[in-house]
């Protein structure tokens, strides 16, 4: 059984944690080492048998030694895998970031031993340099796959480097009965977000007036906090603020807190999306749900555009702007609850290609 490490986001993003629980359904025949989550995720997988969880700090202290020794501990397996979504950001502290990496890739690469960055796009970014140093450190995988067009553009032509749609959309639906007349909605916190910050009371108003409308036409609500530690109940809280009392009977806050099938059982069942998190416009595909997307960053407006629904949207930074009658009435929450019973589409060739994002994996597991 082959042993391999694989690197995440683990701090209980719901996103995350579903790429994580695809690839260990995925390869029951792996090892799996997980080297950051400690006991939150030692119980969120405990039934699976083929994963072990770190505990960061330690483990970190003594791949430090091991640098030191010119021996890291990352090479004490047959490989590494990175799977993640937004990982590559020109954040302000992207050279340490991109140090880390390059320890850890570089380690397998010395060895012969191969390395995987999965379900990834790539940006935003604005200097030469963060570009060069990414295409320099991509060399040193055997496969890297973006998730988005957009990303794949700036590197088709190397050879190690492909796309294919989302991780998630390979999920398989439980056919769970849709509530009759519900909408989900997803919401972030962009209130320590430098550049949507000051489209905050924007944001948060367009919601509560499409739950005021909705309340009006007899539907009932469920709010789907994504990731606490990043803030989506803080935003979910200030939109209840705003509700006010008449109509709370009507909507329910659904948390997610590690509790991975109890949070896909209940967000099936709704039966409109409005979504703010990435994963919340990708599921709403593949549990056939009609959706509505407020859209916070390109990443899923690329997407989007992929998938052929990048034509009705809210993008919370351009909430001010209007060119015309028509973009006003896209900000309407009448209009919004008018047209979202036919934004969708059915294309089930999406959830295929999407298994393109293991297809190299695939076959490193499958090497005697």
């Amino acid at each position: 059984m082959k042993k391999i490490l694989v690197n995440a986001y683990t701090s209980l993003n719901f996103g995350d944690d579903l790429f994580l629980k695809i690839l260990f359904d995925r390869y029951h025949n792996v090892k799996w080492i997980l080297p950051r989550g400690g006991r939150i995720y030692k119980e969120l997988f405990r039934e699976y048998e083929n994963v072990e969880v770190k505990c960061s700090l330690l483990f970190r202290v003594k791949n430090k030694v091991g640098i030191k020794e010119k021996n890291s501990i990352f090479t004490k397996y047959d490989a590494g895998v990175y799977i993640g979504g937004s990982i590559f950001m020109e954040i302000p502290k992207w050279r340490k970031q991109l140090l880390e990496r390059k320890r850890l890739i570089k380690s397998f690469s010395r060895k012969n031993k191969p390395y995987f960055i999965l379900g990834s796009n790539f940006g935003s970014y604005k200097s030469d340099e963060f570009m060069n140093e990414y295409v320099k450190l991509f060399k040193y995988c055997r496969y890297v796959c973006f998730r988005d067009k957009y990303s794949y553009s700036f590197f088709r032509k190397y050879e190690n480097i492909r796309k294919a749609p989302d991780i998630v959309f390979q999920l398989k639906p439980r056919n769970i009965t849709k509530i009759k007349n519900s909408i989900g909605i997803s919401l972030i916190d962009i209130s320590n977000r430098d550049e949507l910050s000051k489209y905050e009371n924007n944001y948060l108003n367009k919601v509560r007036d499409l739950v005021l409308e909705g309340n009006k036409r007899g539907y009932r609500f469920a709010f789907f906090s994504f990731c606490k530690h990043e803030g989506d109940l803080i935003a979910i809280n200030k939109v209840v603020k705003l509700i006010g009392k008449e109509c709370r009977e009507n909507f329910e806050v659904v948390n997610y807190e590690g509790n991975i099938d109890e949070f896909l059982e209940k967000f099936e069942s709704m039966e409109n999306i409005i979504g703010t998190r990435f994963h919340s416009v990708i599921l709403s595909q593949v549990f056939n749900q009609v959706l509505y997307p407020f859209i916070y960053s390109d990443k899923t407006l690329n997407v989007l555009r992929d998938i052929g629904l990048g034509q009705e949207y809210y993008h919370i930074r351009n909430c001010e702007e209007s060119s015309g009658k028509n973009d006003k009435d896209k900000f309407d929450s009448r209009y919004i609850l008018d047209i979202i019973s036919s934004n969708k589409i059915n294309n089930k060739e999406l959830f295929i290609e999407s298994e393109k994002q293991f297809q190299e994996l695939d076959k490193y597991v499958r090497e005697s």
